[in-house]
């Protein structure tokens, strides 16, 4: 099952600038939620968006 992890973290860091979705498995976000969350975080960034020292992110 953790396999399913591995191949969804690897997936989504190869499709880094041309998909506009993450695959984020329910067993891999219970279990290694901060590396799916970069992965999102970064996305995010990409496309413009920008964490504020809240912790909450904004549309730039």
């Amino acid at each position: 099952m953790l396999n399913a992890v591995d191949d969804a973290l690897r997936q989504n860091g190869l499709t880094v600038g041309a998909d506009d979705f993450r695959r984020i498995p329910v067993i891999g976000f219970r279990t290694q939620p901060n590396l799916f969350m970069d992965q999102l975080e970064a996305k995010l960034a990409r496309k413009g968006w920008r964490r504020l020292t809240s912790g909450v992110a904004e549309g730039a």
